[in-house]
């Protein structure tokens, strides 16, 4: 027979079972649930983070639509130049076989053709070392036109459809040249100088365009280091690097030039 003190503690044990039972539903509805919270909640991270992108690629199109396109060209070479002495405005050329002082910059140039053909206003910053002149100057070499010298960094603004001319040179000091010199032929590698523009926008665009230039202006002989002929080797642009002026936002993406 069973007594008031067992059934007490049976109804107790069976309690003890039922509610570690219930306990444990409780868990694993919790833990169902809370997978299921987290996937939505990362579906809903992943949907908000592609209407993000989505918003950034349709802004940058927008911009891209409006924005300035300057086009740099490679028209030639333009041999050596001595670093512009101060006491002239004049551009001097480095001539074959002329000597050169280990206290000298030479700088290569080649000449380059800009345009605008984009759809609004170019604000172009040029590098000192580079001499403007119009599109029609008929400039073909240092000897075709009065060059001279820039003073400081040039900025230009160029309309739609506008353009110049550029002598771009690129210098180093002779130290540089002969380390340069003292290397294989084929790690020399290039050298650029960067051209940049950006326009008038809140958000808008910067672009860098590198031009790239081969070869070395000096080569050692019995007097001492002089003049190469037929340097640079190569003129060329190299690409454009675009970066977008977004409100609170900055992406940056490259395209050849």
């Amino acid at each position: 027979m069973v007594t008031a003190s067992q059934l007490t503690d049976n109804l107790a044990a069976w309690s003890t079972v039922v509610l570690a039972i219930f306990t444990i539903v409780l868990v694993v509805f919790a833990f169902v649930q809370a997978r299921f919270t987290g996937r939505a909640m990362d579906q809903a991270s992943d949907a908000l983070d592609q209407a993000r992108q989505d918003t950034l690629e349709a802004t940058k199109a927008r911009i891209d639509e409006r924005a300035p396109r300057l086009i740099v060209i490679p028209e030639g070479t333009a041999g050596s130049i001595r670093r512009w002495p101060t006491n002239t405005p004049l551009i001097i050329e480095l001539q074959q076989g002329e000597p050169v002082g280990d206290d000298e910059e030479i700088g290569i140039a080649g000449w380059f053709r800009i345009e605008n053909q984009g759809l609004t206003t170019a604000l172009v910053t040029l590098p000192r070392d580079v001499a403007i002149y119009p599109l029609n100057s008929g400039a073909t070499g240092l000897n075709s036109v009065q060059m001279q010298r820039p003073t400081e960094r040039q900025e230009l603004r160029l309309r739609p459809g506008d353009g110049r001319l550029l002598l771009v040179q690129l210098a180093k000091a002779m130290d540089e040249w002969k380390t340069i010199y003292a290397r294989p032929e084929s790690t020399r590698g290039y050298f650029h100088v960067g051209i940049s523009s950006t326009d008038t926008f809140e958000d808008g665009v910067s672009d860098i365009t590198l031009l790239r230039f081969g070869g070395i202006p000096v080569q050692p002989a019995e007097i001492g280091w002089i003049g190469t002929p037929a340097v640079p080797t190569t003129v060329a642009t190299e690409k454009t690097i675009r970066s977008y002026r977004i409100t609170r936002t900055t992406s940056t993406t490259s395209s050849s030039g």
